[in-house]
């Protein structure tokens, strides 16, 4: 079990495995909405499969144009005084994902907006990091320290992934682990 050859060679299998892990996990991250750009959302995969119909309400209640400005649309939407503000919605931050569905009440053409917070998926490719700087005590000696982690797996409030550390007196650490996320109460980690 000591020999060198044989820690050799599970070292290398090893780095192997994680730059393959790495590259799929690259390759198949989402390219990130632009923050303060609106883009058209995508249908809920709810409606798969529902079929549509049309409806003719009385009037339709909208917002007046300037809503499109202050929402601050795509230059072409706001031009077009053909296009309308139904309803628009601020919703937090939330670890969970969420559905947002505008319904029309077909009587009074007066629109409503839903938001469904959805449970945490089973297994999901997670694509949140973080960096920091702590100041503090490792037994009697103050020290710096300078953090990173990238999350890579999720399974429900689970996150797994690379973490590493460098501390002010040279310490170092540099491994994989797995850590709880919530939003509400620490619950969330047992479901």
């Amino acid at each position: 079990m000591n020999d060198p050859v044989s820690w050799a060679y599970r070292i290398i299998l090893l780095i192997i495995l994680a730059a393959i892990a790495v590259l799929a996990w690259l390759h198949f991250k989402p390219v990130p909405q632009p923050v303060g750009a609106p883009t058209i959302a995508k249908q809920a995969p709810q409606l798969a499969g529902v079929q549509t119909e049309t409806i003719k309400p009385p009037s339709v209640v909208v917002f007046k144009q300037t809503a499109k400005k202050k929402l601050f649309l795509p230059q072409p939407v706001q031009d077009d005084p053909h296009q309308h503000v139904l309803a628009s919605s601020r919703i937090p931050a939330n670890l969970h994902p969420q559905t947002i569905t505008t319904t029309i009440d077909d009587t009074t053409g007066k629109p409503s907006t839903y938001v469904t917070v959805e449970p945490l998926p089973w297994l999901a490719v997670k694509y949140t990091g973080s960096a920091r700087i702590d100041y503090g005590y490792r037994g009697a000696d103050r020290i710096w320290r300078l953090s990173g982690h990238q999350d890579m797996i999720q399974v429900k409030a689970w996150a797994g992934g690379i973490s590493a550390s460098i501390d002010s007196d040279g310490q170092h650490f540099i491994g994989l682990g797995a850590g709880c996320n919530w939003d509400h109460s620490i619950s969330e980690c047992w479901p």
